[in-house]
């Protein structure tokens, strides 16, 4: 197993873990570890909506690790991460809905995992 399929498997297991967690805490967990900034701007919704994309794109990065060749597979998963990681520096950046420290697990996360996913595209060719 090579080192960027082990972080992908470790990713994946982390996000399922924190999905589950969303769906026991519901808002305050999310206004506690995302939106500290704007807590009113958070909604059941807001968290159901929230607990989806971290569900399924955890599922999307086992799936990945666990089938590292699948190409198609693998362009997806990174463009997860992409999306993921711009929403929350846009977040931060520019709507200031929260703070460096909500943002700490997502780019200590996707930072790396896009970083060295896009090495890998790049030699894939």
């Amino acid at each position: 197993m090579e080192v960027l399929q082990l972080w992908l498997l470790i990713v994946g297991v982390y996000r399922l873990v924190m999905a589950s967690l969303m769906i026991f805490k519901k808002k305050t967990f999310v206004i506690k570890t995302l939106y500290s900034l704007e807590p009113k701007n958070v909604s059941d919704l807001t968290t159901r909506i929230l607990f989806l994309w971290v569900f399924g794109n955890s599922i999307l990065t086992i799936s990945t690790a666990l089938n590292y060749e699948n190409n198609g597979l693998f362009y997806l998963t990174w463009f997860s991460f992409v999306a993921g990681l711009s929403h929350y520096l846009l977040e931060f950046l520019y709507f200031k809905t929260n703070n460096f420290k909500n943002n700490i697990s997502q780019l200590f996360f996707a930072g790396p995992a896009v970083f060295f996913m896009t090495i890998r595209i790049l030699h894939m060719n």
